[in-house]
């Protein structure tokens, strides 16, 4: 599990090795699409699970050359992604928030959203 009993990540980015499709990890293809599009970022971006803006995902995912309108597909109604509204004020956390108010919102990877995505990358690479 990449979460200890204190509830901290022991898990990077890097060390999700996506092969395939997130299987079976959200319960909906479209949604797994977008947890996979997600990790890839992170991993691209290289700075852990820190929080990132709408702005920032859409321009890794239309760098495809065929993709835009980036979609969550209910990874923020399902509470694995997490939404900050602009203009929130924000806590200050391990991810280096400042403590101040958003002036864009802001979006967090949960502890349940990487619990998913290291657990179904874990279980495909085990049936290669």
């Amino acid at each position: 599990m990449p979460i200890d009993t204190a509830g901290a990540l022991t898990i990077t980015p890097e060390e999700i090795k996506i092969t395939d499709h997130l299987w079976d990890s959200f319960g909906h293809y479209e949604t797994e699409i977008s947890a996979d599009w997600l990790v890839r970022f992170a991993q691209d971006r290289g700075q852990g699970w820190k929080p990132f803006t709408y702005a920032d995902i859409e321009k890794f995912y239309s760098r495809s050359g065929k993709l835009s309108g980036f979609s969550f597909n209910k990874l923020i109604s399902g509470g694995f992604i997490r939404e900050i509204p602009k203009g929130t004020m924000t806590a200050i956390t391990d991810y280096g928030d400042d403590g101040g108010t958003t002036t864009e919102t802001t979006y967090y990877f949960t502890l349940g959203f990487v619990a998913r995505v290291a657990e179904s990358a874990a279980r495909k690479a085990a049936q290669a």
